[in-house]
Formats: C-alpha cells, structure tokens, sequence
C-alpha cells in the first residue's frame, strides 16, 4: 500500500513522524448502466436545466443553494482566496477511555506506522496507551476538513486514527417517534435474556460473511461463462403473532430443548 498522508502526532512536546494508510476498502459491487440495443456504456452529460442544453466545462462554476433554488456563486479565484487548511499534525488533544466514544461517532479508520526517525516514540505511544487502557482524542486536517479523530492501539500490533463526527452532524433521534414506557411482562423479559444468553459469543469477524455478495459474484461468474442461472425459491417464515410464542420458539431453535409454554 502506498500512504495517503504523511505527517506526525504531536504528543506534547514529542512529535511522532508518520504515515497513513486506508484501513477498510468497501467491496460492494456496482453495476454500471448498459444500453440494452447495442450494449454500449451509458454516459452523462451536464445538462443547462434553465438553458435546455449541454454546456461545456468552462461555463460551470460552484455555488452554495442558501435557499431552494438559490445560489451564491464563487469564481476560482475566489475560492483560492480563502484561508487554507494547513498541517500536517495530529495533534492529541485529550486522553479519555474508548467505551465513552460511542460507535455512532465513527467515520473512517486508517493505519498509522512510523516514518524514518519515529520508530522509538511511535513504541513508546503505543506501549503507553496499551498500559493506560486509554485512547487518545486528536484534531488532524484530512483533505479539505478540519477533523476529530481516535488514535489508538489496534491488534496490540499497530497505530490507528479513525476520524469521527462532530457532535452537530449526529442527526437528534429526538424528533423520531419513538414509544415511551410501554409495560414489558416479567415472562418475556426473563425468556428474553434466555435468548441473548444462547446466543452470547466472543466476537469473531471472520465468521461473518456477506452472503448476498457471494451469491451475486457467483451469478456474474455464470453469466461470464454464459451457464444457465437458477434462483432458488425464497422460504417465507411462518407468521408468529404472540411475542412469547416467538421467544420460545427461538430459544427452542438456538438450544435444542424443548421451552415449555
């Protein structure tokens, strides 16, 4: 792999020179759109809705709609004009333990090794966050934004900085309509840890697999090999109506042993 970014932490007075690598890679499958006649690729043109017709690109310039359907526009040389985000810093900010960041602040995570020169304080960081049981919270420029990240130990083995969100760009679940204080019977509760019990593991990520994506590479191999493609018939479960029923049906499945009524 070849680094994105190369910079350094700053952890006080100690600054720690790195590089950054992607940690994760999607691999979703897409499809592009195929002209049924001949089997050419479809393109997009940008398209003047206003002038009803396809302007080239020196006409296009950027805009921010501040209302429905109204712009400001900004010419290049304006948008050169304005402050630029400069560093190449993760600068620690704070130290706080991980099970206070909730997963819903994560964005993206990335690998940390050291540069020349930054192996002993990169040892260092990291053996004193493994002993401290802590995280460290950081700012870092990351392309075009100003970002709060995560840096902590991965594996025992390695740096990561995963970069998350700032509080004001979490949506309020406030606004859902949520039910309030709806009575739960003992019963169900009881029978409800009995399930969450059956079903408690250490968690093992290899043994997740993403199975549609399997089935659909395995239908595109066919269709490559031009071999006759069967869809096996969906199984629709049987409806269950009573929530007790259901929950001993499912701890029937899981143990094996019959869940008296």
């Amino acid at each position: 792999m070849r680094p994105i970014w190369k910079g350094f932490i700053a952890f006080g007075l100690v600054s720690i020179p790195v590089k950054l690598y992607p940690a994760t890679e999607s691999k979703s499958i897409s499809f592009s759109l195929i002209h049924q006649n001949c089997g050419g690729p479809i393109h997009y043109k940008k398209f003047c809705a206003v002038c009803n017709r396809e302007v080239s690109p020196e006409e296009i310039t950027k805009g921010y709609e501040f209302s429905k359907g109204q712009f400001v526009t900004f010419t290049e040389e304006e948008l050169e004009a304005l402050p630029k985000l400069k560093g190449r810093k993760i600068e620690i900010l704070d130290f706080v333990n991980l099970a206070e960041v909730d997963p819903i602040y994560l964005q993206k995570s990335y690998y940390l090794t050291p540069s020349e020169g930054g192996e002993k304080p990169y040892a260092l960081l990291m053996q004193a966050l493994k002993d401290s049981k802590k995280i460290a919270i950081a700012k870092m420029v990351l392309r075009t934004k100003e970002n709060i990240a995560m840096v902590r130990v991965f594996k025992e083995q390695v740096l990561t900085v995963s970069t998350i969100f700032y509080p004001d760009e979490i949506r309020k679940f406030e606004i859902l309509e949520i039910p309030k204080e709806i009575p739960v019977e003992e019963r169900e509760l009881s029978m409800a840890k009995m399930l969450i019990d059956s079903l408690t593991t250490p968690f093992t990520p290899e043994k997740y697999k993403d199975t549609y994506r399997e089935a659909l590479m395995e239908v595109i191999e066919k269709k490559i090999q031009h071999e006759a493609i069967v869809i096996p018939e969906e199984k629709v479960p049987a409806k269950v109506i009573d929530l007790t029923e259901a929950l001993r049906l499912s701890l029937e499945k899981i143990t094996g042993e019959k869940v008296g009524a």
